[in-house]
């Protein structure tokens, strides 16, 4: 039991050690407020900056949606034409911004409100294609004596580096017999033909679509 000088001194340890919870609780209560203030101003500001972006968006939607009123001749894609001719579109860049492929076929020319020239010259470009594929997948038919084939020989992708390969017609080769040994004459046969099939049939899909439009062109400009 305290008495006399430590009973005192602890009586003045305990309040100090009362003032300064008080103080801390203040302290914290005051720290949580300005949080709280400045969480509520963020918030604020959130929801204002979203709210413009949305306005900005919407507007950008209506200016595009305005100038996008020119039609390209060959692919059929809405693509400004403020100069006059379709601006350049379908390339790709498959090395960065250095390098760049070609563009769309119906690039650099009058839309197709206006003309359908441009359109008439591809689809007889396509025709001619068509005519091609389907010659070569005819001429699979026969089995030839030797099939030549890309063989990758190192890298990836872009990267990749290939040599040409001849596979040889074996001797009593049964057409229509798929052997899964790869890189046979068989599986390079098969994989000709196959890819042939794919593109005669894309082909004419595309020149069927051509053709529909140049039926159906009418200027409106």
């Amino acid at each position: 039991m305290l008495e006399g000088r430590k009973l005192k001194a602890a009586i003045r340890r305990q309040a100090k050690f009362d003032e300064n919870i008080v103080k801390a609780e203040g302290s914290w209560d005051r720290r949580s407020a300005e949080c709280q203030m400045r969480d509520d101003t963020w918030e604020a500001y959130r929801k204002n900056a979203h709210l413009a972006r949305i306005v900005k968006a919407e507007e950008r939607k209506a200016d595009r949606a305005a100038k996008r009123t020119t039609t390209c001749q060959v692919c059929g894609r809405d693509i400004l034409a403020n100069t006059g001719v379709i601006a350049h579109h379908g390339y790709e860049r498959p090395q960065g911004w250095y390098s760049q492929t070609a563009s769309c076929m119906g690039a650099r020319f009058v839309p197709y409100e206006e003309s359908c020239d441009r359109l008439k010259e591809v689809a007889e470009l396509v025709e001619l294609h068509l005519a091609h594929a389907r010659a070569a997948r005819e001429g699979l038919n026969t089995l030839p004596v030797t099939l030549d084939y890309q063989h990758k020989i190192s890298g990836y992708g872009r990267n990749a580096k290939y040599e040409t390969r001849t596979v040889i017609l074996p001797e009593n080769f049964r057409d229509g017999d798929y052997y899964g040994e790869q890189y046979s004459y068989a599986s390079v046969l098969h994989t000709r033909r196959r890819n042939l099939d794919i593109e005669i049939r894309q082909t004419a899909e595309d020149l069927a679509m051509m053709n529909s439009r140049i039926a159906a062109w009418v200027k409106v400009r």
